[in-house]
C-alpha cells in the first residue's frame, strides 16, 4: 500500500497536465522561448488575479499588461508561492498611468514555483480591462 501512495503521489509531482487541471498553467516551455503564454482571462477590476502558473528552471519571470482603459492610475504585482496556496509579494507594487502595454518582472524567479499577477487597485470612475501574459527566461538547472 505505501509504494502505491509513493507512486501515485510521484506521478502527481511530475505530471503537468494534473498540476494544470488543480488550476496551475505549467508554462516551463516557454523558457527563453520567443513565444509567452497567453492568460486565458481577462482582468476586469480591482482586486483581481491572473491565471495562476508554474515554472521551475527559469531566472527571471515577467507579467506582460496590455491595458485598454486607465483613468487615472492601475497597481499591480507579481505574487509568488512555493505551495500554490500561501502567496507573497515579490515585485512590490506597481504603479501605471498610461494606457497600453506595459510589464511587470522578478529575476530571482527560481526561489517559487507558482506565480500570479494580482490588481491591487484603481483609482478613477471607470474599470478598465487588462489582458495579460507572461514570459520567462534564463533556463538554470533547478531540480526542485
Amino acid at each position: 500500500m505505501k509504494k502505491l501512495s509513493f507512486f501515485i503521489l510521484a506521478l502527481m509531482l511530475f505530471s503537468p497536465s494534473l498540476w494544470a487541471a488543480a488550476g496551475f498553467n505549467d508554462i516551463r516551455g516557454y523558457i527563453d522561448g520567443s513565444s509567452y503564454y497567453a492568460c486565458d482571462d481577462t482582468l476586469d477590476a480591482a482586486t483581481d488575479y491572473s491565471d495562476s502558473v508554474w515554472v521551475v528552471g527559469a531566472q527571471w519571470i515577467l507579467f506582460e499588461a496590455e491595458c485598454d482603459t486607465i483613468t487615472t492610475s492601475e497597481v499591480f504585482r507579481i505574487e509568488g508561492s512555493v505551495d500554490g496556496s500561501h502567496w507573497t509579494n515579490v515585485s512590490g507594487d506597481k504603479t501605471f498611468t498610461l494606457e497600453g502595454t506595459w510589464g511587470i518582472s522578478f529575476d530571482q524567479a527560481v526561489l517559487y514555483r507558482y506565480y500570479r499577477a494580482y490588481w491591487v487597485s484603481e483609482t478613477g470612475a471607470t474599470n478598465g480591462t487588462v489582458v495579460g501574459r507572461w514570459r520567462v527566461g534564463g533556463r538554470v538547472n533547478a531540480n526542485r
